[in-house]
């Protein structure tokens, strides 16, 4: 069984960013609907964790991705931050203004 997990994982990583999310929403609606028996709403949720943590996982290597392409090599490679608006623990709190797009 654990190797059916590792299995659905892979696959999981493989989804684009919007089809991993369109699945999240998918899960969540039918475990808001409150029709789902408690065993497969166990399994949804779980299935829910791993396609948050693909989502989470992409949203960063986007993140990653713009602040290189956000890199100034006109000025000797100066970055510039990526600011989010997210309650990530890299957020300091302050507005994003200075978001270079």
């Amino acid at each position: 069984m654990a190797e059916d997990s590792k299995a659905s994982e892979n696959g999981l990583n493989e989804l684009k960013f919007e089809d991993a999310m369109t699945q999240l929403e998918e899960l969540v609606d039918k475990m808001e609907s409150g029709d789902l028996p408690l065993d497969d709403m166990l399994k949804a949720y779980e299935k829910g964790c791993r396609l948050a943590a693909v989502c989470n996982g992409k949203l960063a290597a986007f993140e990653k991705k713009i602040e290189i392409l956000a890199k100034e090599t006109a000025d000797g490679g100066e970055w510039k931050e990526f600011k989010t608006l997210s309650t990530d623990r890299r957020d300091t709190g302050s507005e994003s203004s200075d978001v270079p797009f």
